[in-house]
């Protein structure tokens, strides 16, 4: 008995040893780089009917460090050239800290993105860490618009919506014009807690990075990393005053982070459709 009980002892002590060890690979090997599209409808009165099946790529947070990251980053760029999308956006951080290298090759990949109605972008607070205008450079010769509290009307067939790039959420109304004010306007700014003020204005889809999703998100607890900037509003979907925000995870780590743990890294498809009832659907935090 005794023989067994020890043989029972050492097997579960195995068993257990192979969960730790499996579970930190993972952490710390497979899920930073566990890359994924997240695919959802974002519907809304105020979305015309030419605009219904408008699909709009986000990707945010490239927090590039290392050559391996422009080689992850060239796989999740092909995943998301696979969707198809009509028009793509950027919540910005290009390299982590602004530490900026082999940038021809970055140029290449994000040129390699093609959308027939625009590539917009917005900067993060990396790009403000080196030089701001080699940054913008870098994302133009991309192929990327960068707006800065600016306002672009997207035109489909014989319809329009509106997109605001942010860098502060103060002052968006007295960007648009009355009758941009009364139709569908997406906001593009990289830290999501700006969604409690915007909230309150005339956008009605926000698009924002930042937050890593968390990075350790723990099940029942939430996420063990949370930035300022990205306190509130942390990962996934969310819904208010007939507003919706979304907060991809971003690619790549950033902040100084090593790990994720049930904050894949993402980008978000999202499908136009227009909502044809008064019914909002309850706050939903995707991933």
């Amino acid at each position: 008995m005794r023989i067994k009980r020890k043989i029972k002892g050492i097997c579960l002590l195995f068993v257990i040893v192979c969960v730790i060890f499996a579970s930190g690979y993972y952490v710390l090997r497979v899920s930073p780089y566990h890359f994924h599209i997240i695919s959802q409808d974002v519907s809304n009165s105020l979305i015309p009917e030419e605009f219904i099946g408008f699909k709009i790529g986000f990707f945010s947070d490239l927090d590039i460090s290392t050559s391996e990251d422009l080689d992850y980053l060239e796989s999740c760029i092909n995943s998301i050239n696979n969707e198809q999308c009509d028009m793509i956006i950027f919540g910005g951080d290009i390299y982590e800290n602004g530490n900026a290298f082999d940038q021809e090759r970055l140029i290449s990949l994000l040129d390699s993105i093609q959308v027939p109605y625009g590539k917009f972008a917005v900067l993060g607070e990396n790009e403000f860490m080196t030089n701001l205008e080699d940054s913008i450079n870098l994302l133009e010769s991309g192929g990327f618009e960068v707006l800065r509290n600016e306002v672009r009307t997207i035109y489909y067939e014989s319809s329009t919506i509106t997109l605001v790039g942010m860098e502060s959420s103060s002052n968006l109304d007295s960007l648009l014009t009355l009758d941009q004010q009364s139709g569908f306007v997406i906001a593009a700014i990289h830290q999501p807690d700006y969604f409690t003020d915007l909230a309150n204005t005339s956008m009605d889809l926000q698009l924002s990075g930042h937050t890593g999703g968390g990075f350790i998100q723990i099940p029942f607890v939430g996420p063990l990393v949370k930035l300022e900037g990205g306190e509130t509003y942390v990962s996934g979907r969310y819904e208010q005053n007939n507003k919706t925000l979304i907060v991809s995870n971003g690619i790549g780590l950033g902040h100084q982070q090593q790990y994720r743990f049930n904050a894949r890294p993402d980008a978000y498809v999202l499908t136009l459709s227009k909502r044809t009832n008064a019914t909002v659907s309850s706050s939903d935090a995707s991933n």
